[in-house]
């Protein structure tokens, strides 16, 4: 119902990515989840229009109930992907709590949460990097996840390339970070410790929301 009453309050050109993601589910579905891929058609054959950008809010809404799942999926491959941010700007749209929030007031927030983040990460790595520190059991799993971080981002320089971190390595050090206890903020605070922590372009993080279905604009 709560999905229902948001796509109430948006207009065909405000839904469009939010449809695009979905789409793109269906085709994998059929593939992957026949049964439910025969679900959601079931409901599409039911309306006057087949297309699901022509459906109304009810139906559409009815159609993420059965794929949400997937929905989810898709965000977290995005959470997870280190170089995106998307974690930040998650964080910060959560926190705020508002459903409208303006571009300036957006900007504001996002360069208050870098410059916070950029203390913590400075004073956290400092506690384990630093030769005075006596090892413990949680900083060895500290000192594991950023040499991990490390090598996965700058082994693609051995071979003359950009550093970057591809979705192989970053399954891998999901299922590191699993494995070793660490929290979200944890993985994040070594995560920009290793990846220089830039600041988008406010009109980039925009888009990067828009296309993920997760605001509109």
């Amino acid at each position: 119902m709560k999905l229902l009453k948001v796509l109430e309050q948006l207009n065909s050109i405000e839904k469009n990515s939010f449809i695009k993601i979905i789409e793109t589910i269906i085709d994998e579905l059929e593939k992957e989840d026949l049964e439910k891929y025969n679900n959601i058609y079931t409901i599409l054959n039911s309306s006057n229009d087949s297309l699901i950008k022509n459906l109304d809010n009810k139906q559409l809404s009815q159609i993420f109930q059965l794929c949400k799942n997937n929905y989810k999926n898709k965000l977290n491959e995005m959470f997870g992907y280190i170089n995106s941010q998307f974690d930040i700007i998650v964080d910060i749209i959560t926190r705020d709590g508002n459903n409208i929030m303006s571009r300036i007031w957006f900007d504001n927030l996002y360069s208050n949460e870098i410059n916070n983040l950029e203390i913590k990460i400075k004073n956290f790595t400092e506690e384990f990097t630093s030769e005075t520190i006596i090892e413990t059991p949680r900083t060895r799993d500290y000192r594991v996840y950023f040499e991990c971080i490390k090598k996965a981002f700058h082994n693609d320089e051995e071979n003359n390339l950009d550093p970057k971190i591809t979705s192989d390595e970053q399954e891998i050090l999901i299922q590191l970070s699993k494995s070793l206890g660490l929290s979200q903020v944890e993985m994040k605070l070594i995560n920009y410790s290793v990846i220089s922590l830039n600041r988008i372009e406010i009109d980039s993080l925009i888009k990067e929301l828009k296309d993920c279905g997760s605001i509109a604009s």
